[in-house]
Parts: structure tokens; C-alpha cells; sequence
């Protein structure tokens, strides 16, 4: 038998087939075990019928799965397979061609979802979803409409440049298409129909991710195995260790949704709900001994002659529990969970309306800095994430035994510390209701937290600890490629940096636009997430502790940093002094009982701004200056060596009456020729 073919009688068709099988299965018995078929309707209520409650389901499986597909092979490629300077080889452009198929499947399924949907929505038959004008109001004027036609759309992007990408950047560029497609039906949906909205919502991004990336990625690397199995030992170590972090975040992310929907341990076995719940955690055990199995076993055995069939035989297994596992969580999602989120909001408050959730308490420093917390799973996830790599990569330099600056580490946790503070603590919660606490989040995560995640350098770290690979597909060569780019080259530019930052105050406040991300959960977390970014490329260009593209003189930087100051402080003054309230009407309508003075409260936030936007800025110009002074004193180190390798080359050769001609040397006689000048004028 070849070394490139699959071993026994298994093949790729097999392994596909099987596990739709199932996942076809097990969406079948979750929906008839936790009550989530459909049901007959009261008599004199409009029904779908039976086969669309079915076929709807099976829909969202097929969607899934094929979505899975689709992105698993393009992340293989992307990040796992070895190319040539950048471009796709035989192996890699079958997989993005494969890719283009199985996207084509998740369109056709999309649109099959998108009438099933509508279907069960209004009641009646498919015929009935596709009459004129109501398939075309329930894609352009619905929320989840619109969430999966934007789904369609992006599938179809994917479906056609996955015919023709030919680079590994181009196709890292599909697949963040395929994971926005996947993403974007989760987008939608009410405020105000959970009070724990904002862990709901988030742990759901972090689960999506996490299993498009597990699941997709082992599909893909089986897919290598049945082409050429040579490719795993180079391969398989990659996917694994991303594999580990996956496994982390969907068990976590899990986690939180079931506590959300769970009124208390004894619901996961008293409840449908529940059990569904119990069948995947043991599912995912079941998964996590299997890693544990080819971390111990079976990539060990990936270095010897012909020794992969163990590992295909477990991989293949493993992709099948992972089909049942998606299968029950579609059935999930059909199944009425113990703690129902309010549909009926005609009584509830206008700040559960808007925000979904009610008023806090009026504030104290006690509830504003400690105890009014609201975690938001996105961000404390993230923050988790890169407090474990660096202390990872702390790790690995401590065993070789390098040495690495304790303020930079205390810079980098200081700066997670206080991200996690800004969006999950108690001024997270007042930055929705009072636009100073608003003020005081927003300088902490665009002034404060960057400068202090610049400090740490975590690009340095990771070029330190990262090793280097043959090929251009390892996390380091990644990491390098990203930071050369014309992308990062442009952004990167000092003056397109400083635009960003200082243009986005004035573009945010001053339009429509800030009422209208304030009113939204997901406009928010894009707000969040825009201030951490613009603010670590801004400090990351004046500060350059991180390799990145050329850096301006010092005295440059000094003058950048003038320009931006005064901008900045300007906006806190016209905020200051503005009569007219911002955001549109948005902490109007939350109609709070305390602090009812919103322009008041509102020029005490542009006195915040002014107070906490100063104190970075004093921060950075320090830091430039003991750079500049730093970088003086290794160039004056660098001439004095000079100077002494002149004199040592001077005394070897016995030439005691010219200096050599070198840099120190013409610089020690334009000042002789100086003296002289200054001689004959001055006598």
C-alpha cells in the first residue's frame, strides 16, 4: 500500500457519509428525547406542519455541517499545510477546491433555512413562504431575515473566490469571509430577551469560533490524510495545539450558556433541556480523552514508516462524536430551555427595553469599581487568552533560561487587568446608563490599557519563544508576515495611526453614530473594541518597543505627540461646553431616576476625558524620552567602540600621525578644521 493512501478500507467518502449519518441521528433522537419535534397547535392557530418542523432543523444541520467543511479546509490551508513563498501546491489548491463545493452545499442549504424559517414563522406552507413580496419583506426588513441573507451572501463570496485563491494570504482572507458567514446569524436578536444578554450572546461567539476551528480544522487535516498522508507528521503537531485552546473555550463557553438557561444543577437531569446538555458534556469528555489519546499516542507514532493509520482510525471516530455533538445542539436550539427569556416585554422598564437589562442601583464608588458586575464573555475570554500565552511564553524563556523585563510583565497583565475591569466590571455596567462612567471606561480602554499592553511587547515575547519553521506555515512566520504587510505598513504609518485615533473622538461623539451603537449590544462590544485597537496602533507607532514597520525620528514623535494633545483635549472642551446632549437621544430614552441632569452629567464626562486622556500622554512622552536618551547613549557606546578599534588598528600598523579614514576620524578633523577657521577670524 502506498504511503498516500488511507489505510484498510476507510475512505474519505466513508468518514463523510458517516457522519452525517450521525449527526442526522442524533438531531432526530435529542429533538424526540428533549421536546423539541415539532408539535400539533392548537386548533384555530396557524401551523407549518410537520414536515416543515422537520425539515427546518435538518436544514440548520446541513447548514452547519457543510459551513464546517467549508472553513475546516480553507483553515487547513491557510494555517497547516506548507506552501511556497506563499503560494498554494497540489494538495493545498484540491483542498481550496473542495472548500468551493462545500460552500456551494451550505448555499443551498442557507436558502432552503431562509423559507423554512419564514415557513415556521408565519405559519403556513413553503409555497405560501415564497408568495411575492413576503420572502422579500422577511429578508429586508427582519432582523433574523436580514441576518441570513447576510449569511447567503457571504457563503456565495466563498463559494466563488474559493475557486480561485492561489496564495495562503488570499485564502486567510476567505476564510474570515466563511467565519463572518458563520457568525452572523448569532448577531441577531432582542436586548432586552435575556438579562444575562451580554454573556449569552458573547459565549456564543467564543463557541461558534471555537468549534469552527476544532471541528473544521480536524475535518481538514483528515481530508490531507486520504490525499498524502506524508503531510501529517508536519501537519498534525500545528492543528494540535490549537486544538487544546479550542477545546478550552467551547468547554467554558458552554459553560456559560448552560448557566444561563439552567436554574440549577438538578435541571440537567430533571429537564430535557438538561439532559441534551448532559449528552454533550459527555460527548465533549469522550473528545477530550481522544486528544489526550493522540497527544500520548498517536502523533507520537505520525514520526514513523507507515504509522498513521492509528491516528486516522481515532481522528475519523472523533469527527463522528463531534457530528452527534452538533447534532444535539441543533436540537438545542428547538428546545424550550427551563429558564425561558421573556418574549412579552409590554411591561418592562425603558432601560430593559433598551439596554436588557434594568437600571443599576444609583452609584457609589463601591458599586462602580467592585460591585455592579455585568462579565462579558468576549472580552474576559480574550483577556484569559492573552494572559495564558504570555504566561506560556514566560514559561518557555524561564526554562531556557532568558531573561525577560519584569515591567514589561507587569505592563501586560496590568493593562489585561484593566480591560477586564472596563468591560465586565462595575463600570462596564454605569458606562451604559451614565455617559461620565461611559468617559471613564472609554479613556481607560483607549489610553490607559493600550499604553500599558504596548509596554509588555507581546510581539517581541512571541518572536523570542516561537520556533522557526522550514516552511512559511508556523505561528512565528505568520506572526512576521502580519507585522511586514502593506496592512500593517499603512495603518502603522504614524500619521495614518494618529488620524485613527484622535479623528475617531470626533467622528463618534459629534454624529448619529454613538447613539446608534449605544442602543446595541454588539454596536457596543464594537465601540469596546475600537477603542483598544486605535489606541494600541497609536502608542505601538510612537513607541516602537514592538518590531513593526520603520519608526519616526524622536524628534518627530515628540511632534506627533504635540499635534494629538491638543486635538484630543479640544474634544473634552467642546464636550465640555457643548449645549446640546450626544448620542442622539439614547440616555433619554433610558428615562433613569438619579443624576436626571444629562447635560450636566455629560460635561462632567468631557472633564473626565480631559483629566484621564492627560495622564497617558505625560506617560508617553517619558517613555519617548528615556528612549530617545537610551538610543544617545548606545550610539555614543557604538563611537567610542569605533574610536577604539581606530586607535587599536592605528597602534597594530604603526601609523601614529593620521587618524584612519572613517566616520570618527573625518568628524575629528572637520572640528580641528573649525578651530582653525575660528582662529584666523579671532585672533
Amino acid at each position: 500500500m502506498s504511503d498516500t493512501t488511507a489505510p484498510g478500507p476507510l475512505t474519505l467518502r466513508h468518514v463523510a457519509w458517516g457522519c452525517l449519518l450521525v449527526a442526522l441521528v442524533a438531531l432526530v433522537v435529542a429533538l424526540l428525547a428533549g421536546g423539541g419535534s415539532p408539535q400539533p397547535v392548537p386548533a384555530g392557530l396557524p401551523s407549518a406542519g410537520p414536515a416543515v418542523g422537520w425539515a427546518l432543523p435538518v436544514s440548520r444541520l446541513l447548514t452547519d455541517l457543510t459551513g464546517l467543511v467549508a472553513s475546516g479546509l480553507l483553515l487547513t490551508v491557510a494555517a497547516f499545510l506548507p506552501t511556497s513563498n506563499g503560494r498554494l501546491g497540489g494538495v493545498a489548491v484540491k483542498l481550496t477546491r473542495w472548500a468551493s463545493y462545500a460552500a456551494l452545499g451550505w448555499f443551498l442549504a442557507v436558502a432552503a433555512q431562509i423559507v423554512l424559517t419564514l415557513a415556521d414563522e408565519i405559519g403556513g406552507s413553503v409555497g405560501d413562504a415564497l408568495a411575492p413580496g413576503v420572502l422579500t419583506n422577511f429578508v429586508t426588513e427582519i432582523s433574523q431575515g436580514q441576518a441570513l441573507l447576510a449569511e447567503l451572501v457571504g457563503v456565495g463570496v466563498v463559494a466563488v473566490a474559493s475557486r480561485f485563491v492561489i496564495t495562503r494570504p488570499g485564502t486567510a482572507v476567505v476564510l474570515l469571509t466563511a467565519w463572518a458567514a458563520l457568525l452572523v446569524p448569532f448577531l441577531t436578536g432582542h436586548s432586552g430577551a435575556s438579562s444575562q444578554h451580554e454573556v449569552a450572546v458573547s459565549s456564543v461567539l467564543i463557541h461558534v469560533l471555537s468549534v469552527s476551528v476544532w471541528v473544521g480544522g480536524l475535518g481538514g487535516l483528515l481530508t490531507v490524510a486520504f490525499v498524502d498522508r506524508r503531510l501529517l507528521r508536519d501537519v498534525v503537531p500545528r492543528f494540535s495545539s490549537v486544538a487544546l485552546w479550542c477545546y478550552v473555550g467551547l468547554a467554558l463557553s458552554g459553560m456559560a450558556n448552560a448557566w444561563i438557561r439552567l436554574s440549577g444543577p438538578l435541571d440537567l437531569l430533571t429537564t430535557g433541556y438538561g439532559r441534551l446538555v448532559t449528552a454533550k458534556t459527555v460527548l465533549l469528555v469522550l473528545l477530550g480523552v481522544a486528544g489526550w489519546w493522540h497527544r500520548t499516542t498517536t502523533i507520537p507514532q505520525l514520526t514513523g514508516p507507515r504509522r498513521s493509520g492509528a491516528f486516522v482510525r481515532l481522528a475519523a471516530a472523533e469527527l463522528a462524536v463531534m457530528s452527534a455533538a452538533i447534532g444535539i445542539a441543533v436540537a438545542l436550539s428547538r428546545t424550550p430551555a427551563p429558564v425561558v427569556t421573556p418574549e412579552d416585554l409590554s411591561g418592562a422598564s425603558p432601560a430593559r427595553l433598551v439596554l436588557g437589562f434594568d437600571l443599576p442601583p444609583p452609584p457609589t464608588f463601591v458599586r462602580v469599581a467592585l460591585t455592579e458586575i455585568r462579565p462579558d464573555a468576549l472580552f474576559l475570554g480574550v483577556a484569559l487568552l492573552a494572559a495564558a500565552l504570555y504566561g506560556v511564553g514566560l514559561r518557555r524563556l524561564h526554562l531556557r533560561g532568558d531573561r525577560w523585563p519584569v515591567g514589561r510583565s507587569i505592563g501586560w497583565f496590568t493593562g489585561l487587568a484593566l480591560l477586564t475591569w472596563a468591560t465586565s466590571g462595575g463600570i462596564a455596567t454605569y458606562s451604559r446608563v451614565l455617559f461620565s462612567a461611559h468617559m471613564i471606561q472609554h479613556m481607560t480602554l483607549a489610553m490607559v490599557v493600550p499604553v500599558l499592553l504596548v509596554f509588555g511587547a507581546p510581539s517581541t515575547l512571541a518572536l523570542r519563544v516561537l520556533p522557526a519553521h522550514r516552511d512559511d506555515a508556523g505561528p512565528r512566520e505568520w506572526l512576521l508576515a502580519f507585522l511586514g504587510s502593506p496592512f500593517v505598513r499603512i495603518l502603522a504609518n504614524p500619521f495614518v495611526a494618529t488620524a485613527i485615533f484622535v479623528g475617531s473622538f470626533y467622528g463618534l461623539y459629534f454624529t448619529s453614530l454613538f447613539g446608534t451603537l449605544m442602543g446595541s449590544h454588539w454596536g457596543h462590544i464594537f465601540m469596546q473594541t475600537h477603542f483598544v485597537l486605535s489606541g494600541y496602533l497609536f502608542f505601538w507607532a510612537l513607541l516602537g518597543i514592538d518590531p513593526g514597520p520603520p519608526r519616526l525620528p524622536y524628534p518627530a514623535r515628540f511632534g506627533l505627540l504635540l499635534i494629538a494633545m491638543p486635538l484630543h483635549a479640544f474634544f473634552n472642551i467642546a464636550v465640555m461646553s457643548s449645549s446640546t446632549l450626544l448620542g442622539n437621544g439614547y440616555f433619554e430614552s433610558l428615562q433613569r431616576p438619579y443624576l436626571t441632569d444629562l447635560l450636566a452629567d455629560q460635561h462632567l464626562g468631557g472633564s473626565i476625558g480631559w483629566a484621564l486622556g492627560e495622564i497617558p500622554m505625560v506617560m508617553v512622552v517619558v517613555s519617548i524620552g528615556i528612549q530617545w536618551m537610551r538610543s544617545d547613549e548606545r550610539d555614543a557606546r557604538r563611537f567610542d567602540r569605533a574610536a577604539d578599534r581606530v586607535e587599536a588598528e592605528a597602534l597594530a600598523s604603526g601609523d601614529r600621525g593620521e587618524d584612519a579614514d572613517d566616520e570618527l576620524a573625518a568628524y575629528n578633523r572637520r572640528l580641528a578644521d573649525l578651530n582653525r577657521r575660528d582662529r584666523r577670524n579671532h585672533p
